[in-house]
């Protein structure tokens, strides 16, 4: 009996110490995700860069301008009818050349729309990692949020095989209880002591996880907000709507689409003539032995039209364009798989999410039953009129109940994140 009191104390004991300083609601957990954790850092440095691409430049509408220099020495030795002598002297230059395409078939400009058209298919794969990220953060909250409950309910049940043994025990001391008895309360008092420690640790666990998205210390200790207040959604059909004008993926393949007729321009371009124009100018001398500088220098500049028109390369040009008219092909069905996926998608989530809605006012019905069913068998079991067996039923059924609960109030907060954010409107 001895024994049985102290592994109870190390029990309530090892759970106190490990109790919370603070309280986080789902909010603030966001706050800090979008600010520190490591993988939306990276998609908004990845989105920066693609922006950072959109640049007139980079599409080939400047001119390009280049400075060139070079200095040479010569040395010679000259045979005149036998008569030999050297002769040295370095050749200086320094010149700028200038380069503009005038015309391409149009594909610098091409080129400028397809890094904007990039540049918003960046934000859209950005929105939706920040996205995800939310979600994982929103489901990781509640799954603390779920464990503490569970953590909770086990100790509830330890208190009660706790009282049970001891009740038991005492009985036994005075003979008026059998063995078997005893054993069978012991049995479920060391059951429900490991499902309480397996309980604490699945909740350190999940606070470890937890505390990774927001890129903290693990062994960062808080509590979560453990109410629960649900929000009115839109009806599936207002749902789909929104999402087909903000959903990241949809969005993100119907620029796909946009990008791939650009391709197709891009690809055009090349049965055009390229004109170009550039222009030079040089100064350059020559001096006597090694010397380098322009002095007595002499000027140069020149200017002209190039045109140059591809007769033959081999059919590339045209299996190049047909590539990118099945791309095209492709990134229409893209779309509409997308849109598929997405309506198939908050089809079930919303199934799911009003399933429980229904579901979790059944289970506070059945807990409400569950309560009573379990005080009556307390009262008829001190009373010696229901075995063990029937005590320790109406124990599990009451645990059950509520088990099922925590699990339904936090899961509907999940459907409602996933449904957010499956519509676009969870940022």
């Amino acid at each position: 009996m001895k024994k049985f009191k102290l592994i109870v104390a190390l029990l309530f004991l090892f759970v106190a110490s490990l109790s919370a300083q603070q309280k986080m609601t789902l909010e603030q957990s966001i706050d800090i995700a979008l600010q520190e954790n490591l993988n939306i850092k990276i998609a908004k440095n990845e989105n920066e860069v693609s922006h950072n691409n959109i640049n007139i430049g980079n599409a080939g509408l400047l001119p390009q301008v280049n400075l060139s220099a070079s200095t040479t020495y010569n040395d010679n030795e000259i045979n005149n009818n036998g008569i030999k002598s050297n002769q040295s002297y370095t050749s200086n230059y320094v010149g700028a050349n200038a380069t503009y395409i005038l015309f391409d078939g149009f594909n610098n400009i091409a080129s400028y729309n397809q890094l904007k058209t990039q540049g918003k298919i960046s934000d859209y794969q950005t929105q939706y990692t920040i996205e995800q990220y939310i979600l994982l953060v929103t489901n990781s909250y509640y799954q603390v949020a779920g464990l503490t409950d569970q953590l909770n309910i086990n100790k509830e049940s330890l208190q009660i095989s706790k009282e049970r043994l001891e009740r038991t025990s005492n009985k036994k001391d005075y003979g008026q209880a059998k063995s078997i008895d005893y054993l069978s309360a012991l049995v479920d008092f060391n059951n429900d002591s490991v499902a309480y420690i397996n309980s604490q640790t699945s909740l350190i666990q999940a606070k470890q996880d937890f505390n990774n998205l927001l890129n903290r210390n693990t062994d960062y200790d808080f509590d979560v907000d453990l109410d629960v207040l649900y929000k009115i959604l839109p009806s599936k059909e207002d749902l789909i709507n929104t999402a087909i004008e903000r959903n990241a993926l949809y969005k993100s393949s119907e620029n796909n689409i946009k990008l791939a007729e650009l391709n197709i321009k891009s690809a055009n371009s090349n049965f055009y003539p390229q004109l170009s124009v550039d222009a030079n100018y040089s100064l350059y001398n020559t001096q006597n032995e090694w010397e380098v500088n322009l002095n007595d220098r002499s000027k140069g500049f020149s200017t002209g039209l190039n045109l140059s028109y591809n007769l033959f390369n081999g059919f590339r040009n045209s299996i190049q364009k047909q590539n990118a008219e099945i791309n095209r092909k492709n990134a229409e069905l893209e779309k509409k798989n997308e849109l598929l996926s997405l309506v198939t998608e908050i089809s079930n989530t919303h199934q799911q999410y009003e399933d429980s809605k229904i579901s979790l006012k059944l289970e506070n019905d059945n807990l409400e039953a569950a309560e009573l069913n379990f005080n009556r068998s307390k009262e008829l079991y001190n009373l010696g009129q229901i075995t063990n067996t029937q005590f320790r039923e109406s124990q599990l059924n009451l645990i059950q109940a509520k088990s099922s609960i925590s699990t339904l109030r936090y899961s509907i907060k999940i459907f409602e994140a996933e449904l957010e954010r499956s519509a676009g409107i969870l940022l």
